[in-house]
C-alpha cells in the first residue's frame, strides 16, 4: 500500500479493494514449479538478449524484471485489467486482437476468460516466449510477429470485437502509431471497442515509464535522446550517444515516448467527439484515487481545465481507456 496514504484512510481503501468476481477467478489457470522453470529458461533464452542481456542490468533490477514477466504481470492483469474490461463487455466469446502482446502474460489473462485472442508483437523473442507460455498454460492463442501499421493487409474490416493496444502505442514511431490506429479502427466491427492500456501520457510532468525524469516526454526526440544520459536508470543512461546511428535512434524512439489525445485527432476523429465509455480511473473510482498523490490529482485537474471538452480519461498519468466505435 502506498506510503503517502494517511493511516486513517487505509481502512477506507481496503473497503474499495473489491475481490475478483468469481465468474472470472474460476477460470484462472495455475502452473506448477516445473512449468515455471521451463518458462523462466525460455525467457532467458529468447527475451533477455541484445540490450536486454542480463549483463546490462544490476542483479536486483534483472531479478525484479524477470519476476514481472514470470508471474507479476499476469497477476496484475487478472486483478486490475480483466475485471475492468469484462465490466465493459463480457470477454467470453469476444474476438480480440491484442497489439503489443509482449511475452504473452496479458494474452493468457484474456484467453483464460474464453476470449478468442490474436496477439501481435514486432519482437521475435517476445513472440517465442508468448507461444511457449500459451503451450504451458494449455491455451489456443494465435501469435504473430507483425508490425501493426500493416493490419489491413492481413485482416478484413469488421474482424474483431475489440482491439487492444496493450502498453504498445508508446513503443511505436509517430507514423506507426497513426497508421496502426487508423487500421485498427477500420478492423473493428460495429460497436466494437478500441482499448488503450498502460500507456504513459505524454502530457504528464513526470516520465514514470522510460527515463524516470521530469518533463522528459515534453522534449523533442533528438533532445531527449541526448538528455537520456542524465537518467538514473541503468541500461538506458549509457546507450544513446550517437544520433547518427539510425538503428540506435529508432531503438530510442521505441523505448517509450508517450502518447496523448492528439494522435486520436489525427488518426480517427476529433477526440472531443470520441466515445470513451470507460477508463480504469472511472471504473475503480475512490480505489483508484487513493493510490495517486495529491499532486497528481491536482495536476490532472489543471490539465482538464485547459480543454474541458476532452474526456478526463485522457488526463490520467497512464492511459487506460475504452473507446466505442
Amino acid at each position: 500500500m502506498a506510503k503517502f496514504i494517511p493511516n486513517f484512510l487505509k481502512p477506507t481503501l481496503k473497503k474499495f479493494v473489491f475481490p475478483i468476481p468469481k465468474k472470472l477467478s474460476k477460470n484462472f489457470i495455475f502452473i506448477n514449479n516445473q512449468k515455471k522453470k521451463i518458462l523462466k529458461d525460455n525467457l532467458i533464452e529468447n527475451y533477455y538478449v541484445g540490450w536486454r542481456n542480463p549483463e546490462n542490468y544490476k542483479i536486483e533490477n534483472f531479478n525484479s524484471d524477470l519476476n514481472v514477466h514470470l508471474f507479476q504481470r499476469l497477476e496484475n492483469d487478472r486483478r486490475e485489467i480483466i475485471p475492468w474490461l469484462d465490466s465493459c463487455k463480457f470477454l467470453n466469446g469476444q474476438k480480440i486482437l491484442e497489439i503489443g502482446c509482449g511475452t504473452g502474460s496479458s494474452s493468457i489473462a484474456l484467453s483464460e476468460q474464453n476470449a478468442e485472442v490474436t496477439g501481435l508483437d514486432i519482437d521475435e523473442g517476445s513472440i517465442k516466449v508468448a507461444q511457449k507460455r500459451a503451450e504451458i498454460y494449455g491455451l489456443n492463442i494465435n501469435f504473430k510477429k507483425l508490425n501493426s501499421e500493416n493490419l489491413g493487409d492481413f485482416y478484413e474490416k469488421g474482424s474483431f470485437d475489440q482491439i487492444i493496444f496493450f502498453a504498445s502505442l508508446e513503443h511505436m514511431t509517430l507514423n506507426e502509431r497513426l497508421n496502426s490506429l487508423k487500421s485498427a479502427w477500420n478492423l473493428l466491427n460495429k460497436d466494437g471497442f478500441l482499448t488503450i492500456i498502460e500507456t504513459p501520457n505524454r502530457l504528464w510532468y513526470f516520465d514514470g515509464h522510460t527515463s524516470m525524469m521530469p518533463f522528459f516526454n515534453w522534449l523533442p526526440d533528438d533532445l531527449a535522446f541526448y538528455y537520456s544520459k542524465f537518467s538514473k536508470r541503468d541500461n538506458f543512461n549509457n546507450i544513446y550517444n550517437d544520433i547518427r546511428d539510425k538503428d540506435l535512434f529508432l531503438d530510442f524512439q521505441r523505448r517509450g515516448r508517450g502518447f496523448s489525445y492528439h494522435e486520436i485527432d489525427l488518426a480517427i476523429c476529433d477526440s472531443q467527439e470520441i466515445n470513451v465509455i470507460s477508463s480504469l480511473s472511472s471504473y475503480q473510482g475512490l480505489r483508484y484515487d487513493l493510490r495517486v498523490t495529491p499532486e497528481d490529482r491536482a495536476f490532472k485537474n489543471i490539465l482538464a481545465k485547459f480543454n474541458k471538452n476532452i474526456d478526463r480519461a485522457f488526463y490520467d498519468k497512464f492511459l487506460y481507456l475504452v473507446i466505442k466505435k
